[in-house]
């Protein structure tokens, strides 16, 4: 029955994407809650890829491309976007490239076809971010900026709702490892996203609604009512369990606090002590490793267990391969060619990431892509920065608090995990900014037709000074006056 609910949904949305396709869109962003459940229809007609939400994709681009191949719409990118992100996108293709023309060079176990391995890394890089596009293209109104930043903000709140509904509350009470271990699996099984890439999304969208409240909602009813939602985010993120995203929590926190709250910054304290005295498993899971007792009842610190066998295996095979070659890299999926692989298997592990998101950008592009790829989240960061601290509009405000919280965890967890690649896990990331630039495209229009609107007015009141009179010289109005006598 839902799944005759889900077709009924998706195809009304395909069909009114020929009225608004702007609407769809946002509709497809709350559609990708779902795409990976277990109980999702993942084929249609036995195709692989044919699913609801590709359909709805395909379907939204068509009447978007006809609006702007016809004129109706205009793609207006600053030149500076379109630099940063095409060579982002460029590298991300020579990286394909590469391993497309060497598919036998990665690991017997793990090998790709040509088309799986073109569907799984390049298609999804592009589909992933899609959706951000058409929000930018399709945002023109306040109101529209206004409805996809809630969108945004639904979708990770329909994110927290599952994972509270996956994972008992009680595990964010218990000091005990097992206790919570043992659940975040069933993240990953039941809702399709690993509980890493869940608690990202949400240690970044908490921050986001809390800007919303501050600076662009008016009515008291609504700021309860999202003041009671990001506290549904929150306790989803702390259900997650992970280290990584607490860290990032943390260091959002402090940006955007700094950024525009300076005088809250005597609360941190205060917010920390709170934290691990009401949810004992964070302590517990922020300490695992940083004081154990070894055979002589020494304390000492389990570097293996602090960083999950980062420091100690994954990172140190992957640097090595780094240093033999720094420059170019060995291609997209290099953490599958055996040469990085077989280090791991030597030590008793075989993952698919070298659980760092810049040690995988110095794998797979080498210097030379990491480079512009920093480049390009480095302007992210600026923008979405710049527009938070803006004064005037609170709505432009909170967009940009939105976009500078996701940019600022992304960049911390992908310290210990996470991708800069496109991926569905930081596709609502992509969507915020897209809406932050949106947002900063619009007001630097409002801005330049004030400035003409100014100089036309100054151009219009202005007035012809009559020359100085000079001794000897007689002015036109004296003239005149003379022989009116």
């Amino acid at each position: 029955m839902r799944t005759y609910l889900l077709w009924m949904i998706v195809f009304a949305l395909m069909v009114y994407a020929w009225r608004s396709w702007f609407v769809s869109t946002c509709g497809l962003i709350l559609l990708s809650v779902v795409m990976q459940r277990r109980d999702f229809p993942s084929y249609l007609m036995g195709i692989n890829g044919l699913n609801a939400w590709n359909l709805l994709l395909l379907a939204t681009l068509v009447p978007a491309f006809v609006q702007i191949a016809g004129g109706q719409r205009k793609i207006d990118v600053p030149r500076s976007v379109i630099i940063l992100f095409g060579t982002f996108s460029f590298m991300i293709f020579v990286a394909y490239a590469r391993t497309a023309t060497d598919l036998g060079a990665l690991a017997v176990d793990v090998r790709h076809s040509f088309i799986g391995f073109t569907g799984d890394f390049l298609i999804n890089r592009v589909k992933f971010v899609l959706p951000a596009a058409l929000l930018f293209v399709g945002c023109r109104t306040r109101a529209q900026i206004r409805l996809a930043g809630i969108t945004i903000l639904l979708a990770a709140t329909c994110y927290a709702t599952l994972v509270i509904k996956t994972v008992p509350i009680s595990t964010i009470f218990s000091e005990s490892k097992s206790e919570f271990m043992r659940y975040r699996h069933r993240i990953d099984r039941d809702i399709g996203l690993m509980a890493i890439d869940m608690s990202m999304l949400f240690a970044g969208s908490c921050w986001a609604i809390v800007c919303f409240v501050v600076l662009a909602v008016k009515r008291k009813l609504h700021k309860v009512v999202m003041l009671g939602v990001a506290s549904l985010v929150f306790l989803a993120l702390l259900l997650c369990h992970s280290r990584g995203s607490y860290v990032g929590f943390a260091a959002a926190s402090f940006v955007l606090v700094c950024a525009r709250w300076r005088k809250a910054i005597i609360l941190f304290p205060i917010g920390i002590a709170a934290i691990f005295t009401f949810f004992p498993a964070v302590p517990a899971r922020l300490g695992m490793g940083l004081a154990e007792q070894d055979v002589s009842g020494h304390s000492t610190q389990n570097w293996e267990e602090i960083t999950a066998g980062r420091t100690t295996d994954l990172w140190p095979a992957a640097v090595e391969q780094i240093g033999r070659e720094p420059v170019f890299g060995i291609g997209a999926y290099a953490s599958l060619r055996p040469e990085v692989r077989g280090k791991w298997q030597e030590i008793g592990t075989a993952p698919f990431h070298p659980h760092n998101a810049y040690l995988e950008l110095l794998l797979d592009m080498g210097i030379v892509g990491f480079i512009p790829v920093m480049c390009f989240y480095g302007g992210v960061f600026v923008m979405t920065l710049r527009l938070f601290m803006s004064k005037g509009d609170g709505l432009a405000a909170a967009i940009g608090g939105m976009g500078l919280a996701n940019i600022t965890v992304l960049l911390v967890t992908a310290l210990g995990a996470q991708s800069f690649y496109p991926t569905q896990s930081t596709m609502l990331h992509w969507c915020s900014w897209a809406l932050a630039l949106r947002v900063s495209v619009s007001l630097s229009i409002a801005q330049r037709a004030r400035a003409m609107q100014g100089r036309a007015l100054r151009a219009k009141v202005t007035r012809v000074r009559p020359q100085p009179w000079t001794p000897g010289i007689q002015t036109p109005e004296a003239s005149h006056r003379g022989m009116g006598a």
